[in-house]
């Protein structure tokens, strides 16, 4: 028998749904297929998007939640899928840059 009660909702599915989507066109990105960095791509806008649904979602979540601390704790993944991966590769040109200047 199926349990009724384990079914996903469609929010849930929509969330999947999304961060599938989100994850197939960062691989894409990363193999250079396409650019999901330059503004004047469709694929830009379809990530940025899905980028502020999810931290809409999240920060939603947040203020709904009776222990925010808690919350936090058991949502860092929620959180990090939110942070643009511009900024992760900007984070590494700066570390690699400050490696660099330190060999100096």
């Amino acid at each position: 028998m199926i349990n009724i009660k384990n079914k996903l909702t469609p929010y849930q599915w929509l969330m999947a749904g999304l961060s599938i989507v989100s994850i197939f066109l960062i691989i894409l990105d990363f193999a250079a297929v396409i650019s999901i960095d330059q503004p004047s791509s469709k694929w830009f806008w379809v990530n940025s998007v899905i980028v502020v649904f999810f931290a809409i979602d999240y920060f939603h979540q947040l203020y709904e939640a009776k222990n925010k601390k808690q919350f936090f704790k058991t949502h860092i993944y929620d959180l990090l899928s939110i942070i643009p991966i511009v900024l992760f590769q900007l984070a590494f040109c700066l570390w690699d840059s400050m490696f660099l200047i330190y060999l100096v």
